[in-house]
């Protein structure tokens, strides 16, 4: 989150401690919601930086090692100088309990669908735009403004992030 916080504090050296702290908020509540709903689905929920392992559609187009994205809002908050702030830094799994259940008779493996994951992934989204309100109307202009950057980032379906995860399992919810 150090590096979302050298993005977002671009202009100014001054609020880079503020800044820090309302990144770490941020994205703190968004990561403890989407945890919590992955408790109530009964599964655990790992954050993990946002990589990108394939380059193509054929399963041999890959790198030999996934290639780490945080360099993103960086390179982004820098172009623009300081006008666009990227926040796709952050990625999730969901990892079942490994387990055999047994339905209409046969013997399957558990998985989670693509609908629960995705709500998981709205939890995280609606976090932030809850938190966005409340410190809209408790007058912290910095903490709202980042919060509801970091949810719009959030819903972008691209790659494996929560805007596909969310386009994809409930794709009426990704349109509301």
């Amino acid at each position: 989150f150090v590096i979302l916080a050298i993005a977002v504090a671009y202009k100014s050296n001054e609020v880079l401690v503020s800044v820090l702290v309302v990144v770490a908020l941020v994205l703190g509540l968004n990561i403890v919601a989407k945890k919590l709903a992955g408790r109530r689905f009964g599964v655990s929920v790992i954050m993990k930086p946002w990589t990108i392992y394939s380059y193509g559609l054929k399963p041999s187009s890959h790198f030999k090692k996934p290639i780490p994205m945080g360099w993103i809002p960086f390179i982004l908050s820098y172009a623009t100088s300081g006008a666009v702030w990227c926040f796709t830094v952050l990625k999730f799994n969901v990892i079942t309990r490994p387990g055999w259940m047994y339905r209409g008779g046969y013997k399957t493996y558990v998985r989670l669908p693509e609908r629960a994951s995705s709500l998981i992934a709205i939890t995280g989204v609606l976090a932030n735009i809850l938190l966005a309100l409340f410190a809209f109307s408790a007058g912290w202009g910095l903490l709202a403004k980042v919060s509801i950057v970091y949810a719009f980032w959030s819903t972008i379906p691209f790659s494996d992030l929560d805007g596909a995860k969310i386009f994809f399992g409930t794709p009426w919810a990704w349109f509301v």
